[in-house]
């Protein structure tokens, strides 16, 4: 009988120490993976006890495209103080990310901290527009992942490396963004560092917003509906123009938007700035697609509640900007396009940040910059620098022209844009082949059919810096750019570009 009993605890034996295994492998894995950290901590620790640490955290605009990296916000924060605060020297820590959402950047933000040693700081906080949505809620696996998975250090690392490449991972919501928002602020006071929160700001009068065919509304139907409206635009009969869109106003939804943006238009051309301005900030706030995210003025009052409640600094961008435009309506005067400031706005960003950063050190601003000639000088960003800017910028405008029913306004922006590249820097090959590019969009379907987006996502034709076209490829571009009606003299010039173009720098984005 105690053969059979002992017989029969030796499964059970086998399947506990399995389980046990099974449990421990985990555990083992989390206290390897730390352990792994704690010693790269210790020696890679910055040397924060000697320096005044600025971090950047936010998206795009924090990281300061397209000026990234050559010149950045907490860059001209630290060269307006001169360079040291309290006696330290000021060092840049950007950890902003391009593109992502509020969790990644808080995700990002914590790895950095892990590096941290104990001297002081503060953190820049800019970011709204890649959460700029008007949904509510946190789904469950948000709340699971929060709840949970986050103890782990090896799983949370594993799950911000995830949501890179599994969309079906991201969350943004209005609710998921004032939760890692404050988990950013939270952090940072954690660590001993002041953080500074900023309102986001855009480009509300100078580039249209999306205007895409679907959901019963096509193509031809949207440009029926507009056709009148800017043929009485053109004619500069702006009351009749106003009437028009506002009777069509609820004739679609997708349409919304774009009628209040040309009403708007129409208001601003005959002096009415006021109701111009309400129906600029209508457009922004109605839930209408885009593929770039202005803020929206839900964000901008949950930051400033957010400062208010934890007594926090706060340079509110959103107002700092409004007082510099003509009539509280911002346009292209501060911006390189949708979102990102032009020099003339990061150096208004910058000083509202620094301007707050005086406050909390008590130490006065050492430098006042003259204007973006001086910024440019001092980082040493010269004319090529300057034209890789105008490019990245005119990517950005071309490719948020993609599947727009009326693209003429973003594709004459992104014209402008490599235009004024070729200005800086004459013979300019990726200023050529942009310029090339809008020019084949504006007279050909390139940007309005499958074919066409196809083979630009082949030829990696949208957002990026500099243009890398493979020697190979290049007679493929060009003979394409023929085929859309390029001019001759166009295309003569790219040619010769391309057999002379220096090595391209690899993409900013």
């Amino acid at each position: 009988m105690s053969s059979l009993n002992t017989a029969g605890r030796r499964p059970l034996k086998r399947i506990v120490l399995l389980a046990a295994a099974f449990l421990a492998l985990p555990a083992a894995a989390e206290l390897l993976y730390r352990g792994c950290w704690a010693a790269r901590s210790w020696l890679e620790r910055d040397s924060d006890d000697k320096s005044f640490v600025l971090y950047s955290v936010g998206e795009s605009t924090a990281a300061g495209e397209p000026y990234a990296p050559e010149i950045t916000p907490a860059a001209l924060v630290a060269g307006m103080f001169g360079g040291r605060i309290g006696g330290r020297g000021i060092r840049a820590v950007t950890v902003a990310r391009s593109g992502e959402s509020i969790y990644a950047q808080y995700a990002a933000f914590e790895r950095a901290l892990r590096f941290r040693g104990r001297g002081p700081g503060a953190v820049f906080i800019y970011s709204a527009h890649n959460d700029a949505t008007l949904k509510r809620g946190i789904p469950p696996f948000e709340r699971l992942r929060e709840k949970f998975l986050s103890r782990s250090m090896l799983l949370r690392d594993l799950l911000f490396f995830a949501e890179k490449h599994l969309p079906v991972l991201r969350a943004r919501t209005l609710d998921t963004y004032a939760h890692y928002l404050r988990g950013v602020v939270e952090l940072s006071l954690e660590h001993g560092l002041t953080p500074i929160l900023s309102t986001a700001v855009s480009d509300i009068s100078g580039i249209d917003p999306g205007l895409f065919p679907g959901e019963g509304l096509t193509l031809e139907e949207i440009r029926a509906m507009l056709k009148k409206g800017l043929e009485l635009e053109a004619g500069k009969r702006w009351r009749e123009a106003v009437a028009y869109y506002a009777g069509r106003d609820g004739a679609h939804p997708r349409m919304r938007a774009y009628l209040r943006y040309r009403m708007a238009r129409c208001l601003q051309a005959a002096g009415r700035h006021k109701e111009a301005l309400r129906y600029y900030q209508e457009a922004v706030e109605l839930p209408v697609w885009d593929n770039f995210g202005r803020a929206r003025t839900a964000q901008n009052e949950l930051i400033r509640g957010l400062a208010a409640g934890y007594r926090l600094p706060l340079a509110d961008a959103a107002e700092i900007f409004s007082q510099r435009s003509p009539h509280g309506i911002t346009d292209g005067y501060l911006f390189i396009d949708g979102h990102h400031p032009n020099m003339r706005g990061y150096l208004l960003l910058a000083g509202g940040f620094a301007g707050r950063l005086s406050a909390v050190v008590k130490e006065p601003l050492r430098r006042n910059y003259s204007g973006p000639g001086e910024v440019f000088r001092e980082f040493s960003c010269g004319a090529k620098c300057q034209a890789s800017a105008f490019i990245a910028s005119g990517r950005w405008l071309f490719t948020s022209a993609a599947l727009h029913a009326r693209p003429e306004e973003r594709l004459g922006l992104a014209r402008a844009r490599f235009e004024s590249a070729l200005a800086a820097d004459p013979g300019n090959f990726s200023a050529l082949l942009g310029l090339g590019l809008a020019e084949a969009a504006s007279r050909s379907d390139l940007l309005s059919k499958k074919e066409g987006i196809d083979w630009l996502a082949q030829h990696r034709l949208y957002y990026g810096g500099d243009y890398r076209v493979a020697d190979e490829q290049l007679d493929d571009v060009i003979e394409k750019l023929s085929a859309c009606g390029v001019p001759e003299k166009l295309l003569e010039r790219l040619s010769a570009a391309g057999t002379i173009r220096p090595p391209a720098r690899a993409d900013r984005r």
